[in-house]
């Protein structure tokens, strides 16, 4: 088996594979291309990536960026594309983003105020438009939305770190679904077939966690309905 392994940086936050066989990711530490850096033009300013998505057209990256300490508002969604652009939100703590099967639609969240955002997604421009709020948690149990991930169906898949369950949200703005987890903080999504993947974290994690003796754990889940999502992971320009 070829196997091939290099340093993400410490805290990666996510990692996209290219056309090319080559791995992008981003973290604490900035962008890194097969581990190394290339995110001199990117001014993080104190800040660490927290997130990223391929867009579906596989020629856009879009992750966004929060305070170090998650003290300030000052969280930003970068899009990577043609050039470099920097949209400045006053988020805490943003994660996501997700996108619709045609890439027309973005979901993000700014984490403590467990508000799922909605937003157009202009291709041509490479630019977010008419952003909305689109569901709301209001419970203390359900924790904090963090990563996300739709389905075949457009369906938003949300995993709620300190609530330990992920959700299912209609186009419509509806919850349609949830599932319990084994574990305290899940952290992000992924479909393969009619199966689902949940990551976890072990940062603080509780002592009665089952999967507490790891960094991370990716969970399979079986799923009864077909949620298939297409491999989009793909970059075209690296």
């Amino acid at each position: 088996m070829n196997c091939k392994v290099f340093t993400l940086g410490t805290h990666s936050a996510f990692v996209a594979k290219t056309i090319n066989n080559h791995y992008l990711s981003g973290g604490s530490e900035g962008l890194t291309l097969d581990g190394k850096f290339i995110s001199e033009p990117i001014k993080l300013e104190n800040d660490i990536i927290n997130d990223g998505s391929v867009h579906p057209s596989v020629e856009i990256l879009i992750f966004d960026s929060r305070d170090y300490y998650e003290y300030f508002e000052k969280g930003s969604l970068w899009i990577l594309g043609k050039d470099i652009t920097q949209i400045k939100m006053k988020f805490k703590i943003f994660n996501g983003p997700a996108f619709s099967r045609d890439g027309s639609t973005a979901y993000f969240t700014d984490s403590p105020k467990r508000v799922i955002y909605k937003a157009k997604f202009n291709l041509s421009k490479e630019n977010f438009e008419n952003i909305t709020s689109f569901y709301q948690f209001r419970k203390r149990e359900d924790g904090f939305p963090d990563g996300m991930m739709t389905d075949s169906k457009d369906n938003l898949w949300v995993a709620h770190w300190d609530g330990g369950k992920i959700s299912c949200i209609n186009p419509k703005g509806k919850l349609i679904r949830s599932l319990s987890l084994p574990f305290t903080r899940p952290t992000s999504i992924c479909f393969k077939g009619n199966d689902m993947y949940v990551t976890s974290a072990r940062l603080n994690y509780n002592i009665n966690d089952q999967y507490n003796d790891y960094t991370h754990e990716i969970k399979k889940i079986a799923t009864s309905s077909p949620q298939v999502r297409l491999d989009n992971s793909f970059l075209k320009f690296f």
